[in-house]
């Protein structure tokens, strides 16, 4: 697993995360994290799920990928990501 960019998320801002899981997790994941969309895409014939979602802290993000080990997810990657344009 790598991180890269992760930004210093205080105050009332929020940063916007790419998590690339190996598989496709199930869509309920969604109604689990608000604003959470997931996209399986495959990625060198393998399927992979691209989740993409706001956190307003560390911890929030922690939360998530904690979530995601608990469920034996294999996490690929953690990116700072853009928003949408």
């Amino acid at each position: 697993m790598t991180f890269t960019d992760l930004h210093d998320i205080s105050g009332d801002s929020s940063a916007l995360y790419e998590i690339r899981v190996g598989g496709a997790l199930d869509p309920k994941w969604c109604s689990l994290f608000e604003g959470m969309t997931l996209e399986v895409v495959h990625d060198d014939a393998q399927l992979v799920t691209v989740v993409r979602l706001a956190v307003q802290d560390q911890a929030a993000l922690a939360g998530v990928l904690d979530a995601l080990f608990g469920a034996n997810a294999q996490v690929l990657s953690v990116n700072a990501a853009e928003p949408p344009a």
